[in-house]
This record gives structure tokens, C-alpha cells and sequence, in this order.
């Protein structure tokens, strides 16, 4: 296999990303399109360099609804208060450990653990700044339909927008095959490169004024299910870059929206109204440069009129001049029924857009913390909406990204409980409330059918403490907080109904005349003794 064609100047890696991204022009120009509609920094147009102007919209949108939706998902996918996603054990494995520890709150305290393991996870993803990634990501998911996420060990987690890469994926719609081309800077070169062939500016002939070199990364799935890693510059091989991966540790995650079969690429939300986007753009653009031209005045002077058109355009307010007023006139666009036509339109289509991307809908409000029935509500409605978005995106990006995380935490050694095997990952999506809140909801319903069945103090009477120890253990676990140091443990219970027996007899004898006339006689017994 070759590493290299001097002959020709290509590389093994450019040579399959240009055979690669010509499959890709279709998909980049959509995508594109639709960023010129929208925000039209996300996915910028062909060669474009910072310095280049950037197409402005004549509407805002596009914008308003690409970030409103952004944010919304942000905050059902990563929710600020709890975990979006659940540890459980299998229920054979779990009756293994009951009967093997012999323990009846076994399971609860097993959940206690877990729920320290997620709050690890999420104080991990917070501390690292992967909330402002994941809005990128999403930004670019709504309008592109497609994103690489980049998480590299001991970096910083990165985002790629689609002009960046290309992959390949099998008939499944899984990735297969990626390719990421960077620009670097000369002195990011990584050593044992040669660039002394490489002459100035971007090797691609991108028109841009700083020395830019690409970097390549090739990442390719083989027959055994991992991958295989390799990077090029300058039509060498980086060296030491080379490598194996399994798929938790994986550096690459492409994501795609809206994978149709067959595809490579995904389509974003934006396509699927595009016909909508570009009419709101041509209205309000023909609308705009319309009004610009109604708002000109000019004046028609008749030839040979005895008016001076001089004095009419020097005179001062109030002041009276000689002239007749058939001889000047204000030239005026008849066009206010058309316009009104094409104002009405306008209201439509933004009417439908905003029902489409939830700006009509009052789904979050104001305020610094949001409840997980909030954000629940949140969820349900963007499965109504957007045809089960959410879920999607729970299966495609948050598993991947999360069994990441953990492999990442784990090699850091950053978890407080060691995850035992056979552990089961699960992801609470769709309908159904976020992190352990739909427990809580079981909870208080049992708790209200109970308690209209036996009153408090028979309740508590019938459960006993060890058990009402368990339930308040499984209610700390759903709300998210350490009952550790607050509430007795079973052994501090077990010691307090013991004392509580022994005071219990001790009363009953105390109660018995026939056991206080023995009490009596002992004691004079012992004070003749003394």
C-alpha cells in the first residue's frame, strides 16, 4: 500500500478525501444554502476567508429559529439540574447480588451508588465546558444536518462543521469511514515533518493571507469492529499518530440528522422548510427594496411651467412663493395593494415557522432554575413537533457521547464507584421524564394510594422503620440527595429498637405489683447486708 505519490503531488489520505468529497458537493451545497438563510457563519460559503463578507439575510428568521430550537434541545439533552440518563442493573443480575449479599435493601443501596456515579458524570461534563460544545453542535445539526464531534484524550471536545470532513457509512447508516482535514499554522507542524516543499499560503489553494498547512486524519472501521487511526501532512506520514481503537474510544462521532437510507450525509431541520426559508427571504427582500423606493421622494417639474422649481426647493416652511400647483407634482409608487399582498404572505409563513420551531409556544419559563416537569414538557414537545427529534438524538448522539465520557473518566480515574460488570446503560428519553424524575412521579403516586388505604401512623406502623428507612432512601435517590450522616442506618435503626424493647420490658415490670413487692424485698436484703 502506498503512503505517497511524488509524481502526481498527492497523498494516500488527500487522494481519498478528494474522491470522497466529490460525493459530498451535493450535500455541502444544500447545506450551505441553507446556512445562507439562517445564520450564514455555520457553514460559510466555498473559499471563504475571514476577511470575505459574509451573505446577509434580509430577514432574521432563519436566526431566531435556529437558536430557539438549539436551545431547547440543549436544555432537554443536557438539563441543568439532572442527570439525562440513568445506570440500572438488570433484574437477574440484581436478584444474584440480593441473595448473595442477603441483604433486603441491597438494591437500594446499589442505586445510591449509581446516582453518585451520575452526578460524577455530570459534575465531570460541566467542569469540562461540554454544555458550549453541545450547542455548537446542535446549531450546526439544525441547519447541516451533519457534525463531527471531536474527543480527543486529555484535549479539549471539539466540533467540525461539514466542509471540514467526510465519511462514509454502511447500509445501517453507521459510520464506517471518516476523513478530517485541518489547517494548521507552520509552527503546529508536528516533528519529523518536512515542510521545506510546502510553499506559502493554504495547500488547497484556498485564497487566505496566513501560511497554512493541512493536517490529515484518516479513521477507517475494519472487519473486527475497531478502528483503525492514521494522520498525514505534507504528504507524509505523522509519525507515533498511528493506532487502534475500540468504539468507546474512538476519538471521532459522526452525526447525522435525518439520515435517509442509502445516505452519507444527513439533512438538517432547515432543509425541510427550506422552500419557506427562501420564499420569507425573496418577500421580505422584495418588500425591503420595495419600501426603500416608496420612501424616495422626487418632484416633476412640467417643461415650460411659469413655477421656479429653484424657489420651491429653497423656500422656508410657511413662507409663500409665486407658482401654480399643477406645474410641480411628487412622483408616487402606486404599489400599497401589492405590497399588502406580499405583507400578508410574510405573516404567514412566519406564523408556520414559528409553530414548526416553537417560538409560538411558551414552553420554558423565566426563571433560574428549571423543574424536571419543565423540562419534561420541553421534551414532549419537540417529539410532537419535529417527529420524534429528540429520541433520535438521545440514541445517536447522547449514548455515543456519554459511553465516551465514562471510558474517559475512567481512564483518568475519575469516578467515585467502580462500575461492576454486567451493569446495564440506559437512557431515559421521549415521554418519559429525565434522569431519575419519572421515579419520583411512581414514588408519590404509591405514596397517595397508601396513604388513602391506611392512615399515616398505621402506615408507618405496618412498613416499620427499616422499611420506611428504604423509602426515604429511594426518595433522596429520584430527588438527587445524600441522605448520608441525617438519616440513621439500618444498624443505628436495628440499635434503637433494640434499646426501645428493653426499656419496653423494663417498664412492664415496673408496671407489675407482684414484680415491684420482689424489687422491694431485694433491696431491704441488700440494706441489712450493707
Amino acid at each position: 500500500m502506498r503512503t505517497s505519490n511524488e509524481n502526481t503531488g498527492g497523498t494516500l489520505i488527500k487522494d481519498r478525501f478528494k474522491k470522497l468529497d466529490m460525493l459530498r458537493n451535493s450535500h455541502l451545497t444544500r447545506a450551505r444554502k441553507c446556512s445562507e438563510v439562517s445564520i450564514p457563519s455555520l457553514i460559510p460559503p466555498e473559499n471563504y476567508n475571514e476577511n470575505d463578507p459574509l451573505p446577509t439575510p434580509y430577514q432574521s428568521m432563519g436566526a431566531r429559529c435556529v437558536n430557539n430550537v438549539s436551545s431547547k434541545l440543549l436544555l432537554t439533552m443536557l438539563p441543568p439540574n439532572s442527570p439525562f440518563f440513568k445506570y440500572g442493573v438488570p433484574s437477574n443480575i440484581m436478584d444474584a447480588y440480593v441473595e448473595e449479599n442477603g441483604e433486603e435493601d441491597f438494591k437500594t443501596n446499589i442505586e445510591k451508588k449509581l446516582r453518585n456515579i451520575e452526578q460524577d458524570i455530570m459534575d465531570y461534563i460541566e467542569s469540562e465546558g461540554h454544555r458550549s460544545t453541545f450547542y455548537k453542535l446542535l446549531r450546526l445539526l439544525i441547519v447541516s444536518g451533519n457534525v463531527l464531534l471531536e474527543m480527543s484524550k486529555d484535549e479539549p471536545v471539539k466540533t467540525h462543521r461539514l466542509d471540514k470532513y467526510v465519511t462514509r457509512r454502511s447500509p445501517a447508516g453507521k459510520p464506517i469511514e471518516i476523513i478530517l482535514r485541518e489547517h494548521i499554522d507552520k509552527t503546529e507542524v508536528p516533528e519529523g515533518i518536512d515542510t521545506t516543499k510546502v510553499i506559502a499560503g493554504s495547500t488547497d489553494g484556498t485564497k487566505t493571507d496566513k501560511k497554512l498547512i493541512e493536517l490529515y486524519t484518516h479513521s477507517k472501521k475494519m472487519k473486527d469492529g475497531k478502528w483503525k487511526v492514521t494522520q498525514e501532512c505534507c504528504g507524509q506520514p505523522v509519525p507515533n499518530t498511528s493506532g487502534t481503537f475500540k468504539d468507546e474510544d474512538h476519538p471521532f462521532l459522526a452525526i447525522s440528522l435525518n439520515q435517509i437510507e442509502g445516505e452519507d450525509y444527513g439533512r438538517g431541520l432547515v432543509e425541510e422548510y427550506l422552500g419557506d426559508f427562501i420564499s420569507l427571504e425573496a418577500l421580505n427582500q422584495a418588500v425591503v427594496e420595495g419600501a426603500a423606493a416608496a420612501a424616495r421622494i422626487l418632484f416633476l417639474v412640467k417643461p415650460g411651467s411659469s413655477t421656479n422649481w429653484k424657489d420651491v426647493r429653497d423656500a422656508r416652511n410657511l413662507s409663500a412663493i409665486a407658482g401654480r400647483r399643477d406645474d410641480i407634482e411628487t412622483l408616487q409608487i402606486d404599489k400599497l395593494s401589492d405590497f399588502q399582498i406580499a405583507y400578508d404572505m410574510i405573516n404567514k409563513l412566519e406564523d408556520r415557522l414559528s409553530r414548526t420551531f416553537l417560538l409560538s409556544d411558551s414552553v420554558q419559563r423565566q426563571a433560574e432554575r428549571v423543574t424536571a416537569q419543565e423540562i419534561q414538557y420541553m421534551a414532549r414537545q419537540l417529539e410532537q413537533s419535529m417527529g420524534g427529534i429528540y429520541t433520535t438524538l438521545s440514541q445517536d448522539v447522547q449514548r455515543p457521547y456519554l459511553m465516551k465520557v465514562v471510558n474517559r473518566m475512567k481512564q483518568n480515574k475519575l469516578l467515585s464507584f467502580n462500575i461492576p460488570e454486567g451493569m446495564k446503560l440506559t437512557i431515559t428519553t421521549g415521554f418519559e421524564a429525565l434522569g431519575r424524575g419519572h421515579e419520583l412521579t411512581k414514588l408519590d403516586a404509591l405514596m397517595d394510594r397508601l396513604q388513602k388505604l391506611l392512615p399515616n401512623e398505621m402506615l408507618l406502623t405496618t412498613l416499620g422503620r427499616q422499611k420506611v428507612k428504604v423509602l426515604i432512601d429511594k426518595y433522596a435517590t429520584a430527588v438527587g440527595i445524600d441522605t448520608d450522616g441525617w438519616i440513621p442506618t439500618k444498624e443505628e435503626i436495628i440499635q434503637q429498637e433494640e434499646e426501645q424493647k428493653k426499656a419496653a420490658q423494663a417498664q412492664q415490670i415496673m408496671d407489675n405489683p407482684a414484680a415491684q413487692d420482689i424489687i422491694k424485698d431485694q433491696v431491704k436484703q441488700g440494706g441489712l447486708q450493707q
